[in-house]
């Protein structure tokens, strides 16, 4: 039996949003060529073994593991373009958040505070964040803690329920969720915001690989046919081309972050 493997958990965080990625990947199902007997398998969570399937048709990614952990194996296919605040054409930034009521009111203020990173190989909620970070540090270490959430949902509900002071927010989640009523935005502020980054891209194996006009088209079609109530949950504009050496900025803030002795979020 053959089977095509979509990998899309990045964005997929309620119900609602993993109906409208299935709306999205319609007609690119029902373009792919499946044997008498082959299957689809849309996941909504993957691992890193997931992405060396060799049934994989599309995976969507972080920036940064891609870089360090995909380059060689894999290639970009496309990047949505988010009509959220905080991106712009296919790039996007973070949001550095603490609660609302809290007095602190800069970067600087954090210092001895408690910082949340989602995990560490995240580029919106470590990489940049480090880089801010390592502008303002004075010595070996910032913050007091560093405590791991697992996800930027729960980053969110960890600066809220006072587990810690401050994160760095990929602002397409942030947007996402203050729309689905999963977390309320008055309920932090925003203390600035982040470079812009290359988004989140949809990577296939080198080896067989796919034809990415293909893939795009028939995304681009999917959205086409979304109505405004699936279109508002999950504003896309449109799927685009990316080069792969646009990713390279993203190793740049952290090459930047290293000069500066600063090569860990501490």
């Amino acid at each position: 039996m053959t089977s095509h493997l979509i990998l899309c958990g990045m964005y997929a965080f309620s119900p609602a949003l993993r109906d409208v990625w299935q709306q999205v990947f319609m007609p690119l199902c029902q373009s792919l060529s499946l044997p008498t007997g082959g299957t689809l398998d849309i996941r909504y969570s993957s691992t890193a073994t997931d992405f060396q399937n060799s049934s994989l048709y599309l995976g969507h990614t972080c920036g940064y593991p891609f870089w360090n952990d995909f380059l060689k194996t894999h290639e970009v296919i496309t990047v949505p373009e988010f009509a959220i605040d905080g991106c712009s054409d296919i790039r996007y930034s973070s949001w550095i958040v603490a609660r609302a009521n809290d007095p602190r009111e800069s970067l600087e203020d954090f210092e001895h505070g408690i910082a949340i990173i989602n995990t560490h190989d995240s580029n919106s909620g470590m990489n940049v964040f480090r880089n801010e970070v390592s502008r303002v540090v004075t010595g070996p270490r910032f913050f007091r803690e560093v405590k791991v959430s697992g996800s930027h949902l729960n980053s969110m509900k960890m600066i809220r329920n006072r587990i810690g002071d401050i994160a760095s927010i990929d602002a397409i989640t942030f947007g996402l969720a203050n729309r689905l009523d999963v977390v309320n935005a008055s309920d932090f502020k925003i203390l600035l915001q982040t470079q812009h980054m290359p988004g989140l891209p949809f990577i296939a194996q080198r080896q067989p690989g796919i034809d990415a006009a293909f893939a795009i088209s028939a995304l681009n079609e999917g959205l086409d046919n979304l109505s405004q109530e699936s279109s508002a949950i999950l504003p896309i504009r449109q799927f685009s081309s990316v080069d792969t050496e646009q990713y390279r900025q993203i190793m740049e803030l952290e090459k930047a972050a290293i000069q500066l002795d600063y090569p860990e979020l501490v």
